[in-house]
């Protein structure tokens, strides 16, 4: 489902059943048991492939110890074959039944679940971020966005000291100058 279905139907939701606040849980649990069931599909083709998997499997181990006795190899592939297969319904009956018990329930007053005003707050917080631009500060406590002074300029700096002087004047002085310092 695309995100302008999902608002779509969201947006009618909130039309037919009031208040959004008071009714998200309604229809999220809808969309949520829809997501769920569609993992039904793939769940039962990942079976399909294991159980194919292992019959190639068998038929590899078998092939190289047994070609000596065929009949025995025959056996055994049949043996093989027939307890895979009657594993395989099971296994897909459990993997449906894992699937509805998924949907039936959607625990949404888990810690972990975001919903209602957690949502709006998170989503507020990322719109916050998004907004403020990020001042990137290196180890070195120099801003990474600053133009960086060049080798010539750092040395200069370092010699010539600044002073506040009367009324906040900034006055120079030269290191180990006898006159000023």
């Amino acid at each position: 489902m695309s995100l302008m279905k999902i608002s779509a139907w969201l947006y009618r939701m909130q039309l037919v059943l009031g208040v959004l606040c008071l009714y998200l849980r309604v229809p999220f649990e809808v969309l949520v048991r829809r997501q769920i069931s569609r993992l039904l599909d793939p769940s039962l083709q990942c079976a399909d492939f294991i159980y194919e998997e292992l019959v190639k499997m068998s038929h590899r181990c078998l092939c190289n110890e047994l070609q000596q006795f065929p009949i025995l190899r025959r056996s055994m592939d049949e043996v093989i074959g027939k307890f895979l297969r009657d594993g395989l319904k099971p296994a897909q009956d459990m993997i449906a039944h894992i699937i509805e018990m998924e949907a039936d329930y959607i625990n949404t007053s888990h810690p972990s679940f975001i919903g209602g005003s957690k949502a709006v707050e998170q989503a507020q917080q990322q719109v916050r971020a998004a907004r403020l631009p990020a001042t990137v500060v290196r180890r070195d406590g120099v801003d990474a966005d600053r133009p960086q002074a060049s080798e010539k300029t750092q040395k200069a700096r370092a010699l010539l000291g600044r002073t506040t002087g009367v009324n906040g004047v900034i006055t120079d002085q030269i290191q180990g100058c006898p006159i000023c310092c």
